[in-house]
């Protein structure tokens, strides 16, 4: 008698147990995302595709999408943009000990529906061996042309500026300074390089990251590169001396400040080289390279990103919030 009415309890609570077994499986296996222009945390749409979930990523103007997925080995991305312009979206892996182990960048057309499949993305990489991989996803805007009646990029006020990507296959592999191991190449590490390169360009003959960096990495008398601290972090004055004392020159370091600190500089033809948070895990830096209208508002100014792999014009504030008024910037000339 008492093993019969015991046996609906237990099985009662063998069921309990199963239900939040699942419930804490999913939980764990959820993808966080947060918009970071409001803090806001959003749920991210899921779906099974055989052995895959997909994740549904649909980026939009003027706001910057992070996800952190889990467990990357379970997950196929979908990017839908619905947007007239292309959107970008940022992947960047972390090994089980949370070290930065590879980051791409994918670029979605215009009213694209594109699938982005990780292992592909981190081909040299195990799945198994991947913590999480943040996904950073985020529109690029337009200028409206009223003598058109249609959408173009803007071209505003612009300094005379090269467009380089730290990533060109020219000069990726190389090594800069005395760095070794996974962390020592333009490709990987360069954004700084490539942003002066980018500044000096037109005034400096032969001016680019393959040849700065070699002119950093020569060494003086104790083995040491005479552009670089540390193994292979720049000494932001070395660069100046490339081309004699009266070419391409460094000022001072500062922070964007505002908008008028902003135009004093642009105005003056000064390049500031300025620090990005568009990889939050690491260092990165851009070149700010014009402003449209009167350059009244930080929204103004447009700059260059060295991870890109063709020139785009991004707006502080307003293609994204990699840049702010508290962005350090090193002032070259």
């Amino acid at each position: 008698m008492l093993r019969k009415m015991l046996s609906p309890t237990f099985a009662m609570a063998l069921v309990l147990a199963m239900v939040m077994a699942v419930l804490v499986t999913t939980f764990s296996s959820q993808v966080v995302a947060q918009n970071i222009e409001t803090g806001k945390i959003e749920k991210i749409n899921t779906k099974f595709d055989g052995k895959k979930e997909v994740i549904e990523i649909t980026p939009k103007v003027s706001q910057v999408i992070k996800q952190t997925i889990e467990t990357p080995s379970r997950y196929t991305l979908s990017v839908i943009n619905y947007n007239i312009t292309p959107a970008d979206v940022d992947l960047v892996a972390f090994d089980l000990e949370g070290n930065e182990v590879g980051r791409e960048t994918v670029t979605v057309a215009a009213g694209e529906n594109t699938k982005i499949n990780i292992r592909k993305i981190f081909g040299g990489q195990s799945l198994k061996n991947l913590s999480t991989v943040d996904v950073q996803s985020f529109v690029r805007t337009v200028d409206y042309d009223a003598n058109t009646y249609g959408y173009a990029y803007a071209n505003a006020l612009q300094l005379p500026v090269a467009f380089f990507s730290q990533r060109d296959s020219r000069w990726s592999g190389n090594k800069m300074g005395t760095c070794s191991g996974t962390k020592s190449t333009i490709g990987e590490i360069g954004c700084t390089i490539t942003s002066i390169a980018m500044a000096g360009a037109a005034r400096v003959s032969n001016f680019n990251p393959a040849s700065l960096n070699s002119y950093l990495s020569t060494k003086d008398k104790y083995g040491n590169p005479t552009g670089y601290s540390g193994g292979c972090n720049v000494v932001w004055k070395a660069p100046e001396n490339i081309d004699g004392p009266n070419g391409f020159l460094y000022f001072n370091s500062g922070y964007v400040v505002s908008a008028s600190n902003l135009k004093s500089l642009i105005d003056a033809g000064k390049f500031p080289v300025t620090k990005s948070i568009r990889f939050p895990k690491s260092t990165h830096w851009v070149v700010i390279v014009g402003y449209k209208n009167t350059g009244s508002k930080l929204s103004d100014f447009y700059y260059l990103d060295p991870w890109d792999t063709s020139a785009i014009f991004h707006y502080i504030g307003d293609t994204d919030n990699f840049v702010s008024a508290t962005s350090i910037i090193q002032i070259y000339n």
